[in-house]
């Protein structure tokens, strides 16, 4: 029987994850947030999915099982296994913040760049988990693969207080300072 999908609603999430992976055509908008059916997996590891009796070629990425995490395929299991438990595309996750450390769980996971520095410690968004367990995030602008011990599942409180979209923690500063302010002109 083939495998139920669910592809990512995120048009832009989408957009930027089909180079060199069936590429974009902006007709794929349609598919956006459907369930599909797996028809095939290529050596490349797109997928193709039928939805709604057309044909799509994705990446992988932009996919997310429908079947229980503890039936799914390898990939799902050792993604859970690896991340602590339940980790999916839209959760947020906060990148470890020892570069040392990250770098070396780097290794076979993409690998490290400096451009990661800006994310030690941060909170970033999933956009997917590959077959290979490894965690795809986005932040910003930006987007790394990365090795699912060099994360950990924040809950929603944690994520929407965390470091802004810039990284550097700009906005929890603005916001401290803007409660300071609000403090000392009420207190006047």
């Amino acid at each position: 029987m083939p495998a139920a999908v669910r592809v990512d609603s995120d048009l832009e999430t989408v957009r930027a994850m089909q180079p060199n992976h069936g590429e974009w055509m902006d007709k794929m908008r349609y598919v956006l947030g459907r369930i599909g059916k797996v028809v095939r997996q290529f050596d490349t590891g797109d997928v193709k999915v039928l939805v709604d009796g057309e044909e799509w070629t994705l990446n992988p990425v932009v996919l997310d099982s429908m079947m229980p995490t503890t039936t799914t395929s390898r990939q799902g299991a050792r993604a859970e296994a690896s991340s602590g438990g339940g980790i999916k595309s839209g959760d947020s996750v906060r990148v470890i913040g020892d570069v040392s450390k990250l770098k070396e769980l780097q290794k076979g996971h993409g690998g490290f760049n400096d451009s990661m520095r800006k994310v030690l410690g941060c909170v970033v968004t999933v956009i997917g988990i590959d077959k290979d367990g490894d965690v795809h995030v986005k932040h910003g602008d930006q987007q790394w693969c990365l090795n699912p011990q060099a994360v950990e599942k924040v809950d929603g409180s944690e994520a929407s207080g965390g470091a802004g979209e810039d990284g550097d923690g700009a906005e929890m500063l603005r916001r401290l300072l803007a409660s300071a302010l609000l403090k000392a002109f009420v207190d006047k």
